[in-house]
């Protein structure tokens, strides 16, 4: 773990901040992760909000997720059960709140396909995104980008994916989204 401290110009006022950056995250900062409360910075003559991204690592026994604003690459690291990188902070919300409800990130992008081909012309011509929401009794939610909306489907559904789904054992931390996740499991017919 390595802590690096920056000057920061202020861009309202023009003065220098001091930022801390820590490039290795316990998952104990998940929350701080969320609601971006670990890149602000407040200016100390102003108080002007600055946020300053970063790129850092965040991991726990079970998962490793790699935030690399807008860099897309594979980063070789110690094995997890997870190994993901992430180049947006969007991604990278949505793969903790995944991994803090115990889901698959695979079968959730399984998923928000799946919806997405179920939606209704007048939805689908709106919005070509969902994002994961979290669990609201025994259903997984999804917001509808650019629209105040919300669908889902049971866990049930996401049970039933889990014990047919087969994943590839990855050696590299690595991008999973809409795009790509079609590359890390097999179906199994039995």
């Amino acid at each position: 773990m390595t802590i690096t401290k920056y000057d920061i110009k202020c861009p309202k006022c023009n003065s220098k901040n001091r930022f801390k950056v820590n490039d290795e995250l316990d998952d104990i900062k998940i929350d701080d992760v969320i609601n971006r409360s670990i890149f602000h910075l407040s200016c100390k003559k102003c108080n002007q909000d600055i946020y300053v991204e970063y790129p850092f690592k965040i991991s726990n026994e079970r998962f490793i997720i790699h935030y690399t604003p807008m860099k897309k690459e594979e980063i070789q690291d110690d094995y997890r059960e997870y190994m993901r990188i992430c180049d947006t902070f969007d991604d990278l919300k949505e793969k903790l709140m995944i991994y803090n409800d115990n889901l698959n990130d695979i079968i959730v992008e399984f998923i928000k396909d799946f919806l997405l081909n179920q939606m209704d012309n007048e939805l689908k011509s709106n919005s070509t995104e969902l994002r994961y929401n979290g669990i609201e009794g025994e259903n997984i939610l999804f917001s509808i980008i650019d629209q105040d909306k919300i669908i889902g489907c049971n866990k049930v559904f996401y049970d039933n994916l889990m014990k047919k789904m087969k994943f590839k054992k990855n050696k590299k931390c690595v991008l999973i989204d809409k795009n790509t996740y079609h590359k890390y499991y097999k179906m199994r017919l039995f």
